[in-house]
Protein backbone atom coordinates (compact mmCIF):
# COMPACT_ATOMS: atom_id res chain seq x y z
CA UNK A 1 0.00 0.00 0.00
CA UNK A 2 1.38 3.52 -0.16
CA UNK A 3 1.90 6.83 2.26
CA UNK A 4 -2.24 7.54 0.98
CA UNK A 5 -3.66 4.84 2.05
CA UNK A 6 -2.48 4.73 5.39
CA UNK A 7 -4.08 8.00 5.78
CA UNK A 8 -7.39 6.82 4.87
CA UNK A 9 -7.19 3.96 6.92
CA UNK A 10 -6.65 6.27 9.81
CA UNK A 11 -9.71 8.81 8.36
CA UNK A 12 -11.66 5.53 8.22
CA UNK A 13 -11.19 4.68 12.18
CA UNK A 14 -12.03 7.71 12.46
CA UNK A 15 -15.43 7.39 10.38
CA UNK A 16 -15.80 3.78 12.14
CA UNK A 17 -16.62 5.33 15.96
CA UNK A 18 -20.08 6.16 14.89
CA UNK A 19 -20.76 2.66 14.73
CA UNK A 20 -19.12 1.62 17.80
CA UNK A 21 -19.78 4.51 20.36
CA UNK A 22 -22.48 2.61 22.09
CA UNK A 23 -19.72 -0.51 22.48
CA UNK A 24 -17.88 2.04 24.66
CA UNK A 25 -19.76 2.58 27.78
CA UNK A 26 -19.12 0.46 30.87
CA UNK A 27 -21.88 -2.44 31.17
CA UNK A 28 -23.50 -4.43 28.58
CA UNK A 29 -26.63 -3.56 26.21
CA UNK A 30 -29.35 -5.65 26.23
CA UNK A 31 -30.44 -8.06 22.79
CA UNK A 32 -32.13 -10.97 21.83
CA UNK A 33 -28.82 -13.56 21.73
CA UNK A 34 -26.40 -10.78 24.11
CA UNK A 35 -27.67 -12.89 27.65
CA UNK A 36 -26.61 -16.43 26.15
CA UNK A 37 -23.34 -15.19 24.84
CA UNK A 38 -22.63 -14.37 28.51
CA UNK A 39 -23.57 -17.02 29.42
CA UNK A 40 -21.89 -19.59 27.24
CA UNK A 41 -19.14 -17.51 27.09
CA UNK A 42 -18.20 -18.00 30.79
CA UNK A 43 -18.76 -21.46 30.40
CA UNK A 44 -16.18 -21.51 27.22
CA UNK A 45 -13.69 -19.73 29.58
CA UNK A 46 -14.45 -22.13 32.37
CA UNK A 47 -13.94 -24.98 29.91
CA UNK A 48 -10.99 -23.98 28.56
CA UNK A 49 -8.96 -23.02 31.28
CA UNK A 50 -9.70 -26.83 33.12
CA UNK A 51 -7.62 -28.02 30.03
CA UNK A 52 -10.62 -29.46 27.65
CA UNK A 53 -9.23 -28.06 23.87
CA UNK A 54 -11.14 -28.21 21.47
CA UNK A 55 -13.73 -27.12 23.78
CA UNK A 56 -17.02 -28.76 23.11
CA UNK A 57 -18.87 -29.73 26.66
CA UNK A 58 -20.16 -27.47 28.90
CA UNK A 59 -20.13 -29.51 32.25
CA UNK A 60 -21.84 -26.56 34.68
CA UNK A 61 -24.62 -25.94 32.19
CA UNK A 62 -28.05 -27.18 32.04
CA UNK A 63 -28.15 -27.10 36.06
CA UNK A 64 -24.96 -29.47 36.36
CA UNK A 65 -26.29 -32.36 33.94
CA UNK A 66 -23.66 -30.81 31.07
CA UNK A 67 -24.85 -29.19 27.57
CA UNK A 68 -22.64 -29.99 24.28
CA UNK A 69 -23.85 -26.35 23.24
CA UNK A 70 -20.05 -25.90 21.79
CA UNK A 71 -20.89 -28.95 19.45
CA UNK A 72 -23.04 -27.36 17.29
CA UNK A 73 -22.35 -23.63 18.49
CA UNK A 74 -19.82 -21.46 16.28
CA UNK A 75 -16.53 -21.80 18.70
CA UNK A 76 -14.53 -19.16 17.47
CA UNK A 77 -16.26 -15.89 18.72
CA UNK A 78 -16.14 -17.79 22.32
CA UNK A 79 -12.03 -18.28 21.79
CA UNK A 80 -11.58 -14.26 20.54
CA UNK A 81 -13.83 -13.41 23.46
CA UNK A 82 -12.05 -16.07 26.03
CA UNK A 83 -8.59 -14.02 25.34
CA UNK A 84 -10.20 -11.18 26.32
CA UNK A 85 -11.69 -12.34 29.67
CA UNK A 86 -8.53 -14.03 30.34
CA UNK A 87 -6.37 -10.52 30.17
CA UNK A 88 -8.74 -8.92 33.09
CA UNK A 89 -12.18 -7.78 30.66
CA UNK A 90 -15.43 -8.55 32.30
CA UNK A 91 -17.62 -10.33 30.55
CA UNK A 92 -19.86 -8.00 28.90
CA UNK A 93 -16.27 -6.38 28.15
CA UNK A 94 -15.16 -9.17 26.54
CA UNK A 95 -18.21 -9.62 23.87
CA UNK A 96 -17.86 -5.75 23.38
CA UNK A 97 -14.68 -6.19 22.57
CA UNK A 98 -14.63 -8.73 19.99
CA UNK A 99 -17.57 -6.84 18.29
CA UNK A 100 -15.13 -3.96 18.09
CA UNK A 101 -12.27 -5.95 16.54
CA UNK A 102 -15.11 -7.50 13.87
CA UNK A 103 -16.29 -3.76 12.86
CA UNK A 104 -13.24 -1.91 12.82
CA UNK A 105 -11.43 -5.00 11.38
CA UNK A 106 -14.07 -5.38 8.71
CA UNK A 107 -13.70 -2.10 7.32
CA UNK A 108 -10.14 -2.15 7.10
CA UNK A 109 -9.79 -5.36 5.16
CA UNK A 110 -12.56 -4.64 2.56
CA UNK A 111 -10.59 -1.27 1.74
CA UNK A 112 -7.48 -3.20 1.22
CA UNK A 113 -9.80 -5.71 -1.19
CA UNK A 114 -11.15 -2.93 -2.79
CA UNK A 115 -7.81 -1.31 -3.45
CA UNK A 116 -7.38 -4.03 -6.00
CA UNK A 117 -9.68 -2.69 -8.26
CA UNK A 118 -10.02 1.01 -7.27
CA UNK A 119 -8.15 4.35 -6.48
CA UNK A 120 -8.45 5.29 -2.39
CA UNK A 121 -11.53 7.30 -2.61
CA UNK A 122 -13.54 4.95 -4.11
CA UNK A 123 -12.08 2.36 -1.66
CA UNK A 124 -13.04 3.93 1.41
CA UNK A 125 -16.66 4.84 0.50
CA UNK A 126 -17.46 1.01 -0.23
CA UNK A 127 -15.70 0.28 2.80
CA UNK A 128 -17.85 2.29 5.11
CA UNK A 129 -20.64 1.43 2.80
CA UNK A 130 -19.76 -2.33 4.28
CA UNK A 131 -19.97 -1.03 7.88
CA UNK A 132 -23.01 1.27 7.81
CA UNK A 133 -25.58 -0.85 6.56
CA UNK A 134 -28.87 -1.47 8.58
CA UNK A 135 -28.06 -5.21 8.73
CA UNK A 136 -24.84 -4.70 10.90
CA UNK A 137 -26.34 -2.58 12.85
CA UNK A 138 -29.50 -4.66 13.44
CA UNK A 139 -27.35 -7.67 14.37
CA UNK A 140 -24.98 -5.96 16.54
CA UNK A 141 -27.50 -3.89 18.05
CA UNK A 142 -31.01 -5.79 18.06
CA UNK A 143 -30.47 -9.73 17.46
CA UNK A 144 -27.06 -9.65 19.21
CA UNK A 145 -25.69 -12.71 17.21
CA UNK A 146 -22.24 -12.96 17.63
CA UNK A 147 -21.39 -15.25 14.90
CA UNK A 148 -23.27 -13.16 12.18
CA UNK A 149 -21.42 -9.61 13.37
CA UNK A 150 -17.94 -11.91 13.41
CA UNK A 151 -18.31 -13.46 10.11
CA UNK A 152 -18.37 -9.86 8.52
CA UNK A 153 -14.71 -9.63 9.74
CA UNK A 154 -13.73 -12.57 7.44
CA UNK A 155 -15.49 -12.40 4.18
CA UNK A 156 -13.17 -9.53 3.07
CA UNK A 157 -10.36 -11.23 4.13
CA UNK A 158 -11.53 -14.24 1.60
CA UNK A 159 -12.25 -11.80 -0.88
CA UNK A 160 -8.55 -9.99 -0.70
CA UNK A 161 -6.59 -13.16 -0.04
CA UNK A 162 -8.47 -14.83 -3.01
CA UNK A 163 -7.67 -12.29 -4.92
CA UNK A 164 -3.86 -12.08 -4.33
CA UNK A 165 -3.79 -15.82 -4.79
CA UNK A 166 -5.44 -15.53 -8.45
CA UNK A 167 -3.84 -13.01 -9.30
CA UNK A 168 -0.10 -12.60 -8.07
CA UNK A 169 0.34 -16.78 -7.75
CA UNK A 170 2.40 -16.49 -4.68
CA UNK A 171 1.86 -19.31 -2.69
CA UNK A 172 2.07 -17.38 0.48
CA UNK A 173 -1.52 -16.54 0.05
CA UNK A 174 -3.01 -19.78 0.03
CA UNK A 175 -2.57 -20.69 3.85
CA UNK A 176 -3.99 -17.65 4.16
CA UNK A 177 -6.74 -17.92 2.53
CA UNK A 178 -7.07 -21.53 4.16
CA UNK A 179 -6.61 -19.74 7.90
CA UNK A 180 -9.41 -17.01 6.46
CA UNK A 181 -12.12 -19.91 5.67
CA UNK A 182 -11.62 -21.50 8.66
CA UNK A 183 -12.00 -18.75 10.32
CA UNK A 184 -15.46 -17.76 8.97
CA UNK A 185 -16.92 -21.96 9.20
CA UNK A 186 -16.00 -21.49 12.99
CA UNK A 187 -17.31 -18.46 13.39
CA UNK A 188 -21.21 -18.98 12.42
CA UNK A 189 -22.81 -21.92 10.70
CA UNK A 190 -25.54 -20.17 8.73
CA UNK A 191 -23.43 -17.10 7.64
CA UNK A 192 -20.54 -19.84 5.73
CA UNK A 193 -23.77 -21.34 3.84
CA UNK A 194 -24.59 -18.12 2.62
CA UNK A 195 -21.56 -17.02 1.76
CA UNK A 196 -19.48 -19.74 0.46
CA UNK A 197 -21.76 -19.74 -2.87
CA UNK A 198 -20.74 -15.80 -2.98
CA UNK A 199 -17.12 -17.00 -2.88
CA UNK A 200 -17.09 -19.45 -4.93
CA UNK A 201 -18.87 -17.49 -7.46
CA UNK A 202 -16.20 -14.51 -6.97
CA UNK A 203 -13.58 -17.69 -8.11
CA UNK A 204 -15.24 -18.45 -10.84
CA UNK A 205 -14.97 -14.74 -12.10
CA UNK A 206 -11.90 -14.77 -11.54
CA UNK A 207 -11.15 -18.29 -13.08
CA UNK A 208 -12.45 -17.29 -16.01
CA UNK A 209 -10.24 -14.39 -16.11
CA UNK A 210 -6.67 -16.49 -15.47
CA UNK A 211 -4.62 -17.72 -18.33
CA UNK A 212 -3.45 -20.42 -15.98
CA UNK A 213 -7.38 -22.18 -14.85
CA UNK A 214 -5.55 -25.86 -13.66
CA UNK A 215 -3.29 -24.28 -12.03
CA UNK A 216 -5.58 -21.68 -9.60
CA UNK A 217 -8.21 -24.54 -9.52
CA UNK A 218 -6.11 -27.12 -7.50
CA UNK A 219 -4.69 -23.99 -5.36
CA UNK A 220 -7.88 -22.92 -4.61
CA UNK A 221 -9.15 -26.70 -4.52
CA UNK A 222 -6.21 -27.04 -1.86
CA UNK A 223 -7.31 -23.81 0.36
CA UNK A 224 -10.15 -25.48 0.40
CA UNK A 225 -9.84 -28.52 2.08
CA UNK A 226 -7.22 -27.52 3.90
CA UNK A 227 -9.98 -25.12 5.51
CA UNK A 228 -12.33 -27.84 6.15
CA UNK A 229 -9.38 -29.85 7.41
CA UNK A 230 -8.50 -27.23 10.22
CA UNK A 231 -12.56 -27.18 11.34
CA UNK A 232 -13.10 -30.74 11.33
CA UNK A 233 -12.73 -30.53 14.85
CA UNK A 234 -16.13 -28.67 14.81
CA UNK A 235 -17.81 -29.52 11.29
CA UNK A 236 -17.24 -33.42 11.86
CA UNK A 237 -18.96 -33.92 15.66
CA UNK A 238 -21.51 -31.18 14.60
CA UNK A 239 -22.66 -33.57 11.40
CA UNK A 240 -22.39 -36.84 12.89
CA UNK A 241 -24.53 -35.83 16.39
CA UNK A 242 -26.69 -33.48 15.02
CA UNK A 243 -29.17 -36.50 15.15
CA UNK A 244 -29.10 -36.32 18.97
CA UNK A 245 -30.74 -32.68 19.16
CA UNK A 246 -34.14 -32.09 19.15
CA UNK A 247 -34.62 -28.43 18.73
CA UNK A 248 -34.20 -29.03 14.70
CA UNK A 249 -36.92 -30.93 14.56
CA UNK A 250 -39.29 -28.38 16.71
CA UNK A 251 -41.33 -25.70 14.32
CA UNK A 252 -40.59 -22.39 16.30
CA UNK A 253 -42.62 -20.34 14.07
CA UNK A 254 -43.64 -20.67 9.97
CA UNK A 255 -40.77 -19.45 8.43
CA UNK A 256 -43.75 -18.27 5.32
CA UNK A 257 -45.28 -15.90 7.92
CA UNK A 258 -42.56 -13.59 7.92
CA UNK A 259 -41.02 -12.76 5.05
CA UNK A 260 -40.67 -9.63 4.40
CA UNK A 261 -42.47 -7.03 1.63
CA UNK A 262 -40.30 -5.21 -0.52
CA UNK A 263 -42.13 -1.80 0.81
CA UNK A 264 -39.97 -3.12 3.82
CA UNK A 265 -37.21 -3.79 2.11
CA UNK A 266 -37.27 -0.20 1.18
CA UNK A 267 -37.79 0.99 3.95
CA UNK A 268 -38.82 0.13 7.60
CA UNK A 269 -39.08 1.99 10.67
CA UNK A 270 -36.22 0.74 13.21
CA UNK A 271 -36.85 -0.96 16.32
CA UNK A 272 -35.59 -3.51 19.01
CA UNK A 273 -38.57 -6.16 18.78
CA UNK A 274 -38.92 -9.09 16.86
CA UNK A 275 -40.11 -10.45 13.93
CA UNK A 276 -44.19 -11.15 13.56
CA UNK A 277 -46.48 -12.35 11.48
CA UNK A 278 -47.78 -10.30 8.50
CA UNK A 279 -45.95 -6.32 8.16
CA UNK A 280 -46.63 -5.40 11.92
CA UNK A 281 -42.94 -6.09 12.99
CA UNK A 282 -41.18 -4.40 15.49
CA UNK A 283 -37.64 -4.36 13.63
CA UNK A 284 -36.15 -2.97 10.64
CA UNK A 285 -35.92 -5.01 7.30
CA UNK A 286 -34.48 -2.23 5.39
CA UNK A 287 -31.54 -2.53 3.33
CA UNK A 288 -30.83 1.07 3.24
CA UNK A 289 -31.27 4.51 1.39
CA UNK A 290 -27.75 4.48 0.39
CA UNK A 291 -27.64 1.23 -0.53
CA UNK A 292 -30.54 1.33 -2.86
CA UNK A 293 -29.55 4.14 -4.42
CA UNK A 294 -26.27 3.17 -5.35
CA UNK A 295 -28.03 0.19 -6.94
CA UNK A 296 -30.00 2.05 -8.84
CA UNK A 297 -27.53 4.15 -10.17
CA UNK A 298 -25.39 1.19 -11.49
CA UNK A 299 -27.96 -0.98 -12.87
CA UNK A 300 -28.38 2.60 -15.10
CA UNK A 301 -25.16 2.77 -15.93
CA UNK A 302 -24.12 -0.89 -16.83
CA UNK A 303 -27.53 -0.93 -19.31
CA UNK A 304 -26.48 2.35 -20.93
CA UNK A 305 -22.79 1.44 -21.52
CA UNK A 306 -23.72 -2.57 -22.18
CA UNK A 307 -27.32 -2.67 -24.09
CA UNK A 308 -27.25 1.41 -25.75
CA UNK A 309 -23.75 2.04 -26.09
CA UNK A 310 -22.78 -1.93 -27.05
CA UNK A 311 -19.45 -2.14 -24.95
CA UNK A 312 -18.89 -4.63 -23.43
CA UNK A 313 -15.25 -6.50 -21.98
CA UNK A 314 -14.49 -8.49 -19.37
CA UNK A 315 -14.01 -5.19 -17.04
CA UNK A 316 -17.77 -5.58 -16.77
CA UNK A 317 -18.04 -8.79 -15.12
CA UNK A 318 -17.51 -7.65 -11.33
CA UNK A 319 -20.53 -5.73 -11.53
CA UNK A 320 -22.66 -8.07 -13.55
CA UNK A 321 -21.71 -10.66 -10.75
CA UNK A 322 -21.79 -8.35 -7.91
CA UNK A 323 -25.69 -7.07 -9.03
CA UNK A 324 -26.24 -10.46 -9.40
CA UNK A 325 -24.98 -11.48 -5.84
CA UNK A 326 -27.42 -8.36 -4.64
CA UNK A 327 -30.42 -9.78 -6.38
CA UNK A 328 -29.92 -13.39 -5.22
CA UNK A 329 -29.24 -12.06 -1.22
CA UNK A 330 -32.40 -9.89 -1.59
CA UNK A 331 -34.33 -12.53 -2.74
Amino acid sequence: MKKADYFIIILLLVATFPAIQSLLPPGFFNTHDGPFHLIRLFHFYNELISGQFPVRWAQDMAFWYGYPVFNYYYPLPYYIGSLFYFVGFSLGESIKSTITVSLIGSVIFFYIFLRNFFQPFPSAIGALFYLYTPYRFLATYVNGTLGVIISFLWLPLILLFLTKLMRTKKIIYLPLLSLALFSLITSHNSSTVMFLPIILGYFLVLLYQSSSKFKDLKRFSLALLLSLGLSSFFILPALTEISYVKLGHIEVHNSSEHFPTIRQLIYSPWGYGFSDSGINDQLSFQVGIAQWIVVVFSILILFKKILINKIYNQKFLFPLFWLAVFILNLF
